[in-house]
């Protein structure tokens, strides 16, 4: 239409924004669903800016980049040549929550364990694991699992082992040749009587001592230490010098029940039966008796160590109970 020295086009009107999906919030590493739009009749460009310069797609669908954090798309609808104005949708990836289960831990049996997640809000543990509170683990390494969430709902896990190393076995056989303890582990011999100083050089399963005393080992399972009861040893020297009681001991072994024959000339004042850890089984009074019964056969199947003792010397003869 023209009027005059003005000059009037008129034309359709640009098409309305499209309508588009809801914005979308994800944790990292979820499934992210395409985003949409839906126009009248056009065609729908997708731009990655707000001055709408840079097109990355056309059509009704389009999917996000992924990226960490929120990203901003805009699309637009053009019908013919008019493109109307855009409608912008945003896609918020969140970061997991850094979960720590904590460093791996070495402990001996009875000790507790305490397993406390970190780096998030709430933590779930399996095994029946709770958060924070001490529970007790069998000898063995399990390896557990803890899925923290954090404020926003995003999980991750991490896994910690723990490692439970069995108390040493702290047997000790005590008989006329030295002292041997339970195999396995490492060892320091010790001497009781000098208020449990290190014997140098003696870090083996069994010795010999030298000079007559008593004397305990220290047994090392992986750093769990146990020390094991003293025990008396006459050297074989201090033994045979003036040692007037040879016993035959029969039967042995047995049941429990024993029969002690002393020689004619023994000077045996009295009978100690120790058990394998060096406790008092039986105290037996000799009283210049030659023959002495024995009934012991309350206790468990095992080694025990019958000592007897002269005024001036003893000797250590080795039962064993089946």
């Amino acid at each position: 239409t023209v009027m005059g020295s003005n000059v009037v086009i008129s034309g359709p009107p640009p098409p309305p924004a499209p309508t588009g999906s809801p914005d979308g919030v994800y944790c990292d590493g979820d499934a992210i669903a395409d985003i949409t739009a839906s126009g009248t009749s056009g065609t729908l460009n997708w731009y990655s800016d707000s001055t709408l310069s840079t097109n990355i797609g056309t059509g009704g669908t389009l999917t996000p980049s992924g990226t960490i954090g929120t990203t901003t798309y805009y699309v637009t609808e053009t019908v013919g040549a008019c493109e109307g104005p855009a409608e912008s949708i945003s896609v918020t990836i969140l970061t997991l929550p850094a979960v720590s289960a904590g460093p791996d831990q070495a402990l001996c049996e009875n000790d507790s364990v305490i397993l406390a997640g970190s780096g998030a809000l709430t933590y779930s543990w399996d095994n029946g694991v709770v958060d924070g509170s001490s529970f007790l683990q069998s000898v063995g390494t399990v390896v557990y699992t803890v899925i923290g969430v954090d404020a926003n709902g995003c999980e991750n896990s991490d896994s910690v082992s723990v490692i439970v190393s069995a108390d040493p076995d702290i047997t000790v056989v005590n008989d006329s040749s030295g002292l041997t303890a339970a195999s396995g582990y490492t060892y320091q011999w010790v001497d009781c009587d000098l208020d449990y100083n290190e014997i140098p050089g003696e870090t083996g399963q069994s010795f010999t001592p030298t000079t007559s005393g008593n004397y305990a080992v220290v047994l090392n399972n992986a750093g769990c230490v146990d020390t094991s009861s003293c025990f008396p040893f006459q050297v074989s020297s201090v033994l045979e010098q003036g040692w007037q009681g040879e016993i035959a001991i029969y039967p042995n072994p047995s049941s429990g029940q024993f029969v002690f024959e002393l020689s004619a000339n023994h000077a045996v004042d009295k009978i100690l039966i120790l058990d394998a850890t060096g406790r008092l089984v039986e105290l037996i009074s000799v009283n210049n008796r030659g023959r002495l019964e024995v009934d012991i056969s309350d206790n468990a199947a095992g080694v025990y160590f019958c000592r007897a003792e002269g005024k001036e010397s003893s000797r250590v003869y080795k039962l064993i109970i089946e």
